[in-house]
């Protein structure tokens, strides 16, 4: 009977460390992060180039671009995802929790810029376009606040909360040139360079 409580508390105790082991995995995602702030930060800067006339390019080009980013976006996703599902720590709490609020906070971004298509349709305007990158702020900072209490990062939080900030200043800005440049930064220090950071700090073969 003391050998059989003796096997019991040594699964207990294995099962523990193993859960204690999963619930502080590394964060996984920093590529798919750091390769989205990227796209969509060289989309932002070249929309702004045609429309400052930098580029010598139609004007129809400002919207172009932007589908061109959704392209290549998505394929970047599609080979991304498939690059972490065989990591370590895929499977643990942190790391399932952050890809639902980032899949989550994607999906948000689709649709409010699909309501904003439909009411610049039934309105017959295109002002409301000037609120998406604002959004698309916002829902960053959702993100990273999120990720940060998961996954005990208070440096998260931070860029959360910047995300916030900047999505006010977005706003103050909204219609201009400055708003496209201001945009673009803000991919690149709010998502691109967050995400190389966790990136950095992802396990190659173990946890």
């Amino acid at each position: 009977m003391t050998e059989q409580m003796q096997s019991i508390h040594d699964d207990i105790a294995f099962m523990k460390a193993m859960a204690q082991e999963g619930r502080r995995a590394p964060p996984l995602g920093g590529a798919i992060l750091m390769t989205s702030g990227l796209i969509w930060a060289v989309t932002s800067l070249a929309a702004w180039a045609v429309m400052a006339r930098v580029l010598a390019l139609p004007m129809y080009w400002a919207s172009l671009v932007w589908l061109v980013g959704m392209a290549a976006f998505f394929i970047a996703l599609v080979l991304l995802i498939r690059r972490h599902q065989g990591k370590p720590g895929h499977g643990a709490v942190n790391n399932r929790v952050m890809r639902v609020v980032w899949s989550a906070g994607g999906w948000s971004i689709f649709v409010f810029i699909l309501a904003l298509a439909a009411a610049s349709w039934t309105l017959h305007t295109v002002v409301f376009t000037v609120l998406i990158a604002p959004f698309v702020l916002t829902a960053y900072g959702v993100g990273w606040i999120v990720a940060g209490c998961f996954n005990d990062g208070r440096w998260m939080k931070w860029v959360g909360v910047a995300s916030f900030l900047t999505a006010i200043l977005l706003g103050f800005l909204a219609g201009s040139n400055a708003e496209l440049l201001v945009y673009t930064a803000a991919l690149l220090l709010l998502m691109a360079l967050p995400g190389y950071l966790l990136l950095r700090q992802e396990p190659s073969t173990t946890v």
